[in-house]
Order: C-alpha cells, then structure tokens, then sequence
C-alpha cells in the first residue's frame, strides 16, 4: 500500500521531481508564449538529458494526450483543453521513439504493462526492443 507523501517527504528530490516537472510542464507554454501540441511530445532533461532525480536514470518525459473521455474539456468561453499522459523514460526509449516512432514505443509499454504510476526501477523497453536485448541488463 502506498503512504502518503509528507511535507518532509517533498522536500527530498527523489520524491518531488515529478511534482515539480508536472509544474514545469504547465507553466512552459505560458512563460515561453506556446503551446503542447500535437498527440505527443518528448520533453528531455537538457542535452544530452540527465537523470531527473538521483534515484533514477530516467531523463526525459513523454506527453501523450488522453484518447479516452478525459481526453478534452471543452471551457465555456469555447476555448479547448486537452490532457496528457506523461511517461517518464530513458534516453534509450527517447531515441527508440525517435527511431520507430510513438506508436511503436506505445506498443511495447502496452505488451510490457508500464504505467504512468511513476516507477523510477522500472523496465526499460528499448533494452527490451528487439536487437538491444541484453541478458545481463534486463533494465
């Protein structure tokens, strides 16, 4: 069962970094004048991307918008909002997605489970793909 995360907790970035990229997220467009758009879109750590917390190696997010009834709101001035699922990933998933595409990224999280439930051990489906399994380094 999951505890519940305390102020004390959110002060260590091993807990809060996905709180905090969530805000980052959200204030991007409106601090760069722009927007989220399209179905998807890979948001990396820097360049080269470094880990977003330091009990993780994963280094980027993908944003990928709700297909499901939550997908849209639309707002009573008849602006439009949409939502995203946001993926948190390895730079290998990254240029795996880069490589072969969004769908084909989103079918190996489907075939191996990956949720966006926040995991920082969680499988790394490009090690996964194909030719870049490894044994040793199922990870």
């Amino acid at each position: 069962m999951a505890r519940r995360l305390t102020t004390q907790d959110l002060r260590d970035p091993n807990n809060s970094w996905p709180i905090e990229w969530l805000r980052r997220i959200a204030r991007y467009p409106h601090e760069n004048d722009t927007w989220l758009g399209g179905t998807s879109a890979v948001i990396a750590n820097g360049d080269p991307p470094e880990s977003l917390a330091p009990n993780t190696r994963l280094s980027c997010l993908l944003a990928v918008v709700e297909t499901g009834n939550l997908g849209e709101l639309r707002l009573p001035d008849g602006r439009h909002v949409t939502f995203y699922f946001l993926y948190p990933l390895y730079t290998e998933e990254r240029d795996l997605e880069d490589e072969k595409g969004i769908e084909h990224l989103l079918r190996l999280f489907h075939q191996y489970e990956i949720s966006t439930v926040v995991d920082v051990r969680r499988l790394n489906v490009a090690r996964l793909d194909g030719p870049r399994r490894r044994a040793s380094d199922p990870r």
